[in-house]
């Protein structure tokens, strides 16, 4: 798939993965343990472009839902659709995902790009799914998620918007190279996409 991506240019590579989970708020100058008894997780999906090495992170907090196929679905649709009109006609898309079969090697997923081929003929031609073998090496999602994880270490944290302002204020800074953008997903933003297509297909 990259052989083929650096020859064509309709083909496009993109890699997919979530990120292990974070805790709100991060407080270096207190005892944070001291101060709350449970703290709000928050996940980040990161899609990176293969062709220019960039990310685009989606953000969510366990008050807005579950890491499922359902939250996987939504954030796949936003970027796929977000960005092919900026990859001309007729493209190939293939997408890198690890093995994990809650979030992306399912039947919802595959249902939402056959969706997409239906919905949008003449932007897709073709829609490839790659999934990594068990037990695989790093791949371009878990580098980005390291540089984000870097980003964030030595900063304290309150929200997940804090988080969004805060790396997106060093995007043109130390993030110029990695970061395209960092994206704050709600329970507005997700669907049943597993309910919808399942009358589809």
């Amino acid at each position: 798939a990259e052989r083929q991506h650096s020859q064509e240019p309709s083909f496009q590579l993109i890699s997919c993965d979530v990120a292990r989970q974070y805790e709100l708020p991060v407080l270096k100058k207190l005892g944070v343990r001291a101060v709350f008894d449970k703290r709000l997780s928050f996940r980040v999906f990161g899609v990176v472009d293969e062709g220019s090495k960039k990310s685009t992170f989606y953000t969510w907090s366990e008050l807005d839902g579950r890491c499922g196929a359902n939250v996987i679905c939504s954030m796949l649709f936003e970027y796929l659709t977000k960005n092919m009109s900026l990859w001309g006609q007729s493209s190939t898309v293939a997408l890198q995902f690890d093995n994990c079969k809650g979030q992306n090697k399912n039947h919802t997923v595959l249902r939402l790009l056959a969706f997409l081929l239906l919905v949008f003929p003449e932007e897709l031609h073709t829609i490839e799914t790659h999934f990594m073998i068990p037990g695989h090496t790093k791949f371009s999602p878990d580098r980005h998620f390291a540089f984000l994880r870097n980003t964030l270490r030595q900063r304290e944290l309150y929200s997940p918007q804090h988080v969004i302002e805060t790396v997106r204020s060093l995007k043109g800074e130390c993030a110029s190279h990695w970061l395209d953008d960092i994206a704050r997903m709600d329970r507005m933003s997700f669907r049943d996409w597993t309910a919808y297509l399942s009358q589809i297909f």
